[in-house]
């Protein structure tokens, strides 16, 4: 009976023991999540006070160092499935990077000002997606859908289809002191990566683009913008009448899968 008693105690003991050391190994993860986004916010403080106008004569290898040391950062926690108890949109300082996802929390996309200086104000953007697997993934962002997936930021992230994991996305980036390319396109997921299908694209300036607008609930996309001028050095065209303004506005519906241009129209009207 003793010997069972001993037995008993001994077994417990170890049982307690290794419950410890599995909760300690447990926080240890959890508290090494913790520090890299403590990590992150601090580079991002620090990264705010840097300037490509500054007289240090090393200040984009400084921005550039700066920027690569926090995106290897968020690279190494967007890809630890872990994130997912985490609402990292919350935790980390968006004075220095902007932040957009889905109302599923499926898609994320983490962007930083370059800093280069000039009047093209590119972006590095991350993308996060989570899959039906249970897997995380993040890469820098890109897409054979347009150059400026790669530079822009990005705005809210919306649901289209989720039977089918598909979603809408409006973006866009700083070209010149007066120009912004403006795009919007829709986000696959499947079983392993993303998929990007471009639904059109604004390239020119700001005044002449006059409608870039989402209907959520209708899924219907509104598009409208002058073409530019003659004489614009830049997107100058071949204006026949030159007393008006030449105009086109379209409308892109999501349909069966798809968004489809149901309304487009050219004209020409009276200048303002």
């Amino acid at each position: 009976m003793t010997r069972i008693l001993i037995i008993f105690i001994l077994l417990f003991l170890t049982t307690q023991t290794f419950g410890q050391a599995n909760k300690k190994i447990s926080k240890n993860k959890k508290d090494d999540i913790c520090k890299v986004i403590t990590d992150i916010n601090n580079l991002l403080k620090y990264y705010g006070t840097l300037s490509p106008f500054s007289d240090n004569d090393k200040r984009f290898e400084l921005i550039d160092s700066i920027s690569n040391r926090i995106t290897t950062q968020l690279l190494r926690i967007l890809n630890d499935k872990r994130i997912i108890n985490y609402p990292i949109e919350k935790l980390l300082n968006k004075d220095e990077i902007s932040i957009s996802k889905s109302n599923d929390n499926k898609i994320f996309f983490f962007s930083i000002d370059e800093k280069t200086g000039g009047s093209y104000r590119t972006s590095k953007t991350i993308i996060h997606y989570r899959l039906t697997n249970g897997s995380v993934k993040a890469n820098f962002f890109e897409g054979e859908a347009s150059d400026a997936l790669a530079t822009s930021t990005y705005k809210q992230v919306f649901l289209l289809d989720s039977l089918n994991q598909t979603y809408f996305v409006t973006g866009g980036v700083q070209t010149c002191n007066t120009c912004i390319v403006s795009l919007a396109f829709t986000i696959k997921l499947d079983t392993s990566t993303y998929y990007t299908n471009l639904i059109t694209q604004f390239d020119g300036r700001y005044d002449d683009l006059k409608v870039f607008e989402y209907d959520s609930i209708g899924k219907v996309l509104t598009y409208q913008y002058n073409a530019a001028d003659n004489d614009d050095p830049l997107y100058g065209g071949n204006n026949e009448n030159i007393e008006l303004q030449h105009k086109f506005k379209s409308k892109f519906k999501f349909i069966n899968g798809a968004f489809l241009e149901i309304e487009k129209c050219e004209l020409w009207e009276k200048k303002e």
